[in-house]
């Protein structure tokens, strides 16, 4: 076996593959904790004002007032 299809068989071994893999999903996450981190006002605002417009449609809602 040649040098040149070692390396290549070794670069998509299974372990390669999935370590690979692992190391981009932990760079996603850090990414995405980062960007997360700055515009968390932003988000904590606008859960808020989801969860206001949701309880005033319920309160609005025809119907039995023993299920709101």
């Amino acid at each position: 076996m040649t040098k040149a299809k070692k390396i290549i068989n070794f670069l998509f071994s299974r372990v390669v593959i999935i370590s690979l893999c692992i190391l981009i999903q932990l760079a996603w996450w850090v990414f995405v904790f980062f960007y997360l981190t700055r515009v968390s006002n932003v988000v904590s605002l606008l859960v808020r004002a989801m969860g206001l417009l949701i309880v005033l449609w319920i309160a609005n809602k025809k119907m039995n007032p023993s299920y709101k």
